[in-house]
């Protein structure tokens, strides 16, 4: 497991390129390599998910790895997160919530989870 983006990062494709290609060297055949990737949520400054995206998943075709599923939290009615399998944005309780006294996240984390090609979700 790993975060993204990694900190001091100038080129992220080359880094992503060079992380990616470590983990799979490294990998066994039935093993995942899960990146904690850290976001901007929607309206909010800062690199978003999508963008991200657009970094990790040609990087990790070009190491012979593939998308397996992403893991998203989700907020709970009682107030704790709960996780989620998901490869599409879902409309979550807190886009809804019209509270002005509940906080709001300005950042999201999701866990990316890669595998080698042959490896079944």
């Amino acid at each position: 497991m790993m975060r993204w983006p990694r900190p001091a990062t100038r080129a992220s494709e080359q880094d992503a390129n060079n992380l990616l290609r470590a983990c799979q060297r490294h990998l066994a055949n039935d093993g995942s390599t899960i990146i904690a990737v850290t976001a901007a949520t929607p309206g909010q400054p800062g690199t978003t998910h999508t963008e991200h995206e657009q970094v990790l998943l040609p990087a990790a075709k070009a190491a012979g790895l593939r998308h397996l599923h992403d893991i998203v939290p989700l907020p709970a009615t009682d107030g704790r997160d709960s996780f989620t399998y998901t490869t599409a944005p879902a409309d979550t309780a807190s886009d809804r919530d019209t509270d002005p006294d509940t906080p709001r996240q300005t950042t999201s984390t999701t866990l990316v989870i890669f595998g080698h090609p042959r490896r079944r979700p």
